[in-house]
């Protein structure tokens, strides 16, 4: 159902919708009262696009047929997991995934018995407010065009209308019709969410035709420790990374016409909530990954593209941000208050601290400055919400594992080495100490996971269900 303006006027008066106060916000003016119009606001989800640094990456070529000049964009922006859907819900609540908490138990949030047989860990909560709901008790209007990322309407509740094609190959001319119907009929201002997946190449045959490739399941499950020169799948790789970045230009060229089709001048956010491994083995020390690794915290699974669109003069900047920073950025740009209690900063906010934090199952990371610190201490389903995650990080530490070869530590110059080849924990201790307690500040942080929100029951059944990961 589509809510014309005057019908959410209409609905804020009568109090059919929570206030400002509900939500932990402590007020806000009368629409009315607004010093300048609200903007529409358009968040763009290109899944799967990572950021890798490469001079002729798949980002840079999504950026050219993007055809966008100006605004900001940020070569050290981080996803919080490495599954799309994690990072959806995070982004969507402004909280990191195991401080929700959500959970996959075997990779089925997807599946709606599962979810409706266990809310506690397989639905965002209604406490963990949503960013369009929260918009829309400004008077936004908010829809979500999903393309390819089949379990997103489920999750994302708070859009009044979603418009969803599970095929990861997206119609253009369909979407474009679609969001411009929607967009002509909505009386604004508006907040679009529009998500897309051909860059998915597991689902996508004709992406891996170029390398030879039939079937990405034939990949999946090949998972040498050691192969370095004498690698067989190694010819796969630039064929296979060349037709990804294509399709990533391609997929730039189609959003340019999609943005440049809308009315006036909205703002714009283009990011991804996941990267993707295409065949490199690195990253986890003598760890196998598969040839498509994605359940896996390295550094090409949760670093993303992200850019938003001018508000002032064109910047590339460097420090790490995080994908929470988006709720608080969008609801200044809406010229509303966010909720209490959000972890991540403005990016207009020159304050920020400077760090980014991803997690996956035994998995964690922080990226400050050019290094990332990996934390991963192997355990068949763990789940990055068990609070055993949290015991282990505090009665360990890199220096006291300094020099062991089955060390839970990695530390990883990112920008020299994007693949995390070179091991640098043992040269940089004392940076691998500071990045370290800021793991353990996170985990016993504002945003942590909630202490007693998990049952012994509940944790129990995430430590005993069979999966790939959680969240």
């Amino acid at each position: 159902m589509i809510l014309s303006g005057a019908a959410t006027a209409l609905l804020l008066i009568q109090g059919c919708r929570e206030s400002p106060e509900s939500l932990g916000v402590p007020g806000s003016p009368p629409l009315a009262a607004l010093d300048v119009p609200q903007p529409d606001i358009v968040l763009v989800l290109v899944q799967h696009l990572r950021e890798d640094g490469l001079p002729d990456s798949a980002a840079v070529r999504f950026f050219q047929g993007l055809k966008r000049t100006g605004g900001v964009r940020y070569s050290a922006a981080y996803a919080h997991s490495p599954s799309p859907t994690v990072s959806f819900g995070s982004l969507l609540t402004g909280h990191y995934p195991s401080a929700i908490p959500l959970c996959d138990v075997g990779n089925r949030l997807g599946d709606r018995q599962f979810a409706q047989e266990r809310p506690w860990c397989a639905q965002l909560p209604p406490e963990r407010h949503q960013l369009p709901a929260v918009l829309a008790l400004y008077g936004y209007e908010t829809a979500l065009f999903s393309r390819g990322q089949r379990d997103a309407g489920m999750l994302a509740t708070g859009f009044e209308y979603h418009d969803d094609n599970p095929d990861a190959a997206t119609d253009w001319a369909d979407l474009r019709e679609q969001i411009s119907g929607w967009w002509t009929q909505a009386q604004g201002p508006r907040f679009a969410t529009v998500v897309v997946s051909d860059l998915d190449v597991r689902r996508r045959p004709g992406l891996l035709a170029p390398a030879g490739i039939r079937d990405a399941g034939d990949l999946r499950y090949i998972l040498p420790l050691e192969w370095g020169e004498d690698d067989p799948l190694a010819p796969l790789r630039a064929p296979l990374y060349e037709a990804y970045s294509a399709e990533a230009g391609r997929i730039g060229s189609q959003l340019a016409l999609l943005l440049d089709g809308l009315p006036g001048s909205p703002l714009v956010v283009v990011t991804s909530t996941v990267g993707m491994s295409l065949g490199e083995r690195t990253g986890l020390g003598n760890h196998p990954l598969g040839f498509f690794s994605q359940d896996y915290v390295v550094d090409r699974c949760v670093h993303v593209p992200l850019w938003l669109s001018p508000e002032g003069e064109s910047a590339l900047r460097s420090d790490p941000v995080e994908l929470v920073d988006i709720f608080p950025t969008l609801t200044r740009w809406a010229q509303a208050t966010p909720p209490h209690g959000l972890p991540g900063d403005d990016l207009s906010d020159a304050d920020q601290d400077g760090l980014a934090f991803a997690e996956y199952g035994p998995m964690l990371a922080v990226r400050g400055g050019r290094l990332l610190l990996t934390f991963h201490r192997p355990m068949p389903d763990a789940s990055a919400s068990d609070p055993w995650i949290t015991d282990v990080l505090r009665s360990t530490s890199p220096a006291a594992q300094r020099g062991h070869p089955g060390s839970d530590y990695a530390l990883h110059d990112v920008v020299a080495d994007p693949f995390q080849a070179r091991q640098l924990i043992d040269r940089e201790p004392d940076t691998a100490t500071i990045l370290h307690q800021s793991l353990l500040d996170w985990r016993t942080g504002p945003d942590a996971p909630p202490e007693g929100r998990l049952s012994p029951e509940q944790i129990w059944e995430l430590r005993m269900n069979p999966a790939f990961g959680y969240w």
